[in-house]
């Protein structure tokens, strides 16, 4: 959507007011934008977003209505101006009006010279524009943009009503992109955090929660951006405190509410968030306890790092809500490039579920048992493409959650109730982990797995009647042997913290990981090599055995084509591994072409060059280039000529300058050259007079008319090829000659005469 709709509802805003250069009110006779004295000047405006307010007092005492415009109502009632100077960081210009009176206000904003004033619309919705301040959906506050390279406005106050008291107060007030869209300083928190479901007997508002316990968190929120010009929501990003389990959180399993909500990892260098624009009160930092990043709002929270976060710093992973946007956006799959929700204000809820940590000691515990759950939210305007025209969400406060914790003087249950077999498997292989409840009742045994960085492939597990086997495909990542543990607990009901579990340790050897570095030969030769293999990984002793036969590491090799050989590689447990490797032989046979070209007459002064390739390896990607006998690439200005076609076509060559040329083929970064011409044209003119003939009919079958003016006969007749090869036709004095006998194709006849002029035309034939 390139045209955004633009409403205005009051919010908290960062704001940069101005000092009048006199603290006197403004002269009550100033009622006309030519007498004006006195300039409203701005103190700098600070990129920090600093807040400095004031107001200027005004009256329309003897006030008349306006002669020059008519906007507003300002022809009809009395009215005032004042003079305002901005500076270069102002984006939009704020002002209002409170009266002391019984009356009224009404005022706009303009620029320009007093007697050819522009109307400045607080709208950039050009369907919609709201030219005067009761226009507004904020009543008594005008927001207007700021014209480029425009430094002073004019601002004309009416007053409807009887003017029972003349006295006003006028606020001025630039802004520098910096509005929040939600929350304020203390960061007393908009959202409501609200516990909905939960598997230990705790209440529901109880903020002390169990090692182990699982936790569903709805959460929602309002979010206004209206008063922008405009922004959309887009982005939440979340900051776990370090006693969630964070390695059976499923960031995909939210019910959320609008829908699109996507979540995307910072991890992932094309997807991951990014901040588009500088943002005043977040930094970022490495969290000691958990290892990850942490965006932090310097402007509620004790930080240990400081601001401002920079344009095109990285973020940390969270949920956005995109959709493709107008000009200037990639829309690709990073937020960066895509606008956000589509609405100025959203009402967001959503639901995730989490799980509480484990831990073997009180210790581990304690220092772990934070269990906030705060956010901090974005606009498209500061991660996304959009760049809006009046001001953007730079100061959106983080939603602080509730102080919940875990309560560490309640452990899990050492008696586990359930038994399982012995497992110890190699990396990509099946745990095949078979667990029962040793009373054999049919109670539910809930699965999950505390994280080890070296595993993948492991998953969570409910089995129903009290057995279930786990059979998850476990990658070990290093080069030695790793444990993942899986805990397993019987789901029962039982007081407070009272939940039985067990844990099970599975063995995994390390993968046999084999690199080999493929071979590559430009040769039309017999290719001897040796291929060795890098070896890392397995447990033991190795052992090799290749598709040759042989059963050593290395091996020698003696090859005329290209070839493949492969090898298994087995350790003293019986954990194996294949890899297979290549010998590539590109021969110049492979790759044949030649050039091709219709012969030009000399007052042509390019050709086309065409590829002729007459046999090419399709599972080679070849590269031609159009070089002169010397080696040199022939270039076009500073395009090159250069295809990738092998029927490709080298277009408007110049030939007058260097008329020799050969033809490149590179395929793998194999150099062969393929073919060579030398152009030489066909002449049109001599030192003599042009004879003036014309040829019956061209295109023809066979038999030619010539035609000519002059007392002179012809005294030879040539056809010319396409190759410049010529011969001479028969030739009677008839003005007819017959070329029926060559092939269908283009010619040049060549007609001279007994007074030496002469004739070239192109000729056609197709019989």
């Amino acid at each position: 959507m390139d045209i955004r709709m633009f409403t205005k509802k009051l919010g908290i805003i960062a704001a940069f007011f101005f000092v009048i250069t006199s603290n006197q009110a403004q002269d009550c006779n100033e009622d006309r934008c030519s007498t004006l004295i006195e300039t409203i000047t701005p103190n700098p405006t600070d990129p920090n977003c600093s807040v400095s307010p004031i107001i200027i007092n005004g009256c329309l005492t003897d006030a008349t209505p306006e002669t020059i415009i008519t906007e507003c109502g300002a022809d009809q009632y009395p009215t005032v101006w004042f003079k305002v100077f901005v500076d270069a960081r102002t984006q939009q210009l704020q002002t209002t009006v409170t009266t002391l009176g019984s009356w009224q206000a009404v005022w706009s904003v303009y620029y320009g010279d007093c007697d050819s004033l522009i109307l400045v619309t607080g709208s950039f919705d050009t369907q919609n524009p709201i030219p005067c301040s009761n226009s507004d959906s904020n009543v008594g506050l005008h927001s207007v943009n700021i014209v480029e390279d425009v430094r002073t406005y004019w601002i004309a106050v009416s007053g409807i009503g009887i003017i029972d008291n003349p006295d006003f107060s006028l606020g001025v007030t630039t802004l520098a992109n910096c509005i929040s869209c939600i929350g304020e300083v203390g960061c007393e928190p908009i959202a409501k955090w609200e516990i909905a479901n939960r598997s230990s007997n705790r209440s529901l508002d109880d903020p002390k929660f169990c090692q182990g316990e699982e936790v569903t968190v709805c959460i929602s929120f309002d979010y206004d951006a209206s008063e922008t010009g405009v922004d959309w929501f887009h982005g939440l990003i979340p900051d776990f405190g370090p006693g969630w389990d964070m390695t059976a959180f499923d960031p995909t399993a939210i019910t959320i509410s609008p829908e699109g909500g996507e979540w995307l990892d910072m991890s992932d260098i094309n997807c991951g968030p990014i901040i588009t624009e500088q943002m005043p009160l977040l930094c970022t930092y490495t969290d000691s306890l958990t290892g990850r990043l942490v965006l932090c709002n310097t402007g509620c929270q004790s930080c240990p790092c400081t601001g401002p976060l920079l344009e095109g710093s990285s973020l940390p992973s969270g949920w956005f809500w995109s959709q493709p946007g107008g000009a200037g956006c990639d829309n690709d799959c990073s937020p960066s490039t895509n606008y956000g929700i589509g609405s100025v204000v959203v009402s967001i809820n959503f639901c995730i579920d989490l799980k509480v940590k484990t831990f073997d000691g009180e210790t581990d515990c304690f220092n772990n048992r934070n269990l906030r759950f705060n956010f901090q939210t974005t606009s498209d305007g500061v991660t996304g493409c959009w760049n809006d025209p009046v001001a953007e969400c730079l100061r959106d406060y983080a939603q602080i959650g509730p102080n919940w914790e875990i309560d560490c003087s309640q452990s899990l249950n050492a008696n586990a109730g359930i038994s399982g077999n012995a497992v110890e498997i190699c990396s990509h292989e099946s745990t095949d982990l078979e667990l029962m409840i040793e009373n054999g009742s049919n109670d539910i045994i809930e699965v999950y797995f505390l994280n080890n960085p070296y595993i993948f492939g492991q998953k969570r597990h409910t089995f129903n009647n009290g057995q279930g086997t786990i059979v998850d495909n476990l990658v070990n990542t290093s080069d030695t042997t790793q444990i993942l543990y899986y805990v397993a607990k019987i789901k029962e009901g039982s007081e407070n913290c009272m939940i039985k579990s067990d844990t099970f340790p599975v063995i995994v050897h390390p993968n046999i990981n084999i690199d080999i570095t493929p071979y590559k030969s430009c040769s039309d030769s017999i290719v001897t090599t040796v291929i060795e293999p890098v070896v890392h990984g397995g447990t033991g002793d190795l052992r090799f055995l290749w598709s040759t036969g042989d059963t050593t590491q290395n091996i020698f090799v003696t090859t005329e084509i290209s070839a493949e050989y492969q090898i298994t590689i087995t350790d003293e447990i019986g954990c194996s591994n294949v890899e297979k490797a290549f010998i590539q032989i590109i021969n110049s046979d492979d790759h044949a072409a030649k050039l091709s070209y219709i012969l030009p007459s000399c007052d042509q002064t390019t050709l086309d060059i065409a590829i002729d390739a007459t046999q090419i390896d399709t599972t080679l990607s070849a590269i031609y280039r159009l070089i002169d006998c010397a080696g040199n690439q022939v270039v076009q200005d500073t395009i090159p000529y250069q295809t990738s076609n092998p029927d490709g076509v080298f277009s408007g060559v110049d030939y007058i300058a260097n008329n020799c040329f050969r033809l490149e083929t590179n395929v793998s970064n194999c150099i062969f050259l393929s073919d060579s011409i030398i152009i030489s044209c066909i002449s049109s003119t001599l030192d003599n007079t042009i004879k003036q003939v014309s040829l019956i009919p061209n295109p023809t079958t066979g038999l030619l008319t010539i035609r000519y003016n002059g007392k002179q006969s012809i005294s030879t007749v040539k056809i010319i090829n396409a190759l410049g090869v010529s011969s001479t036709l028969p030739y009677d004095q008839s003005s007819q000659v017959d070329i029926s006998f060559l092939s269908n194709g283009v010619y040049f006849l060549n007609i001279q005469f007994t007074d030496g002029s002469n004739a070239t035309h192109k000729v056609i034939l197709v019989k």
